[in-house]
């Protein structure tokens, strides 16, 4: 079942606090939009990480 509007925000609200330090507060007046772009360029990062002494780094 897809999630709703609602679950989305959460989720997107949940990995930009963890990855980026945001407070509930930071996210005050910004749209569902907003959100899910700053969500998308965290997300971006997350997928291009690459961990020091792997061998892709080298």
């Amino acid at each position: 079942k897809p999630w709703s509007k609602k679950q989305k925000r959460d989720y997107y609200m949940a990995v930009i606090k963890s990855n980026l330090g945001w407070k509930v507060k930071d996210f005050r007046g910004m749209s569902f939009e907003e959100i899910e772009a700053k969500f998308t360029t965290v997300w971006k990062q997350i997928e291009d990480f690459i961990l020091i002494g792997s061998k892709e780094e080298a």
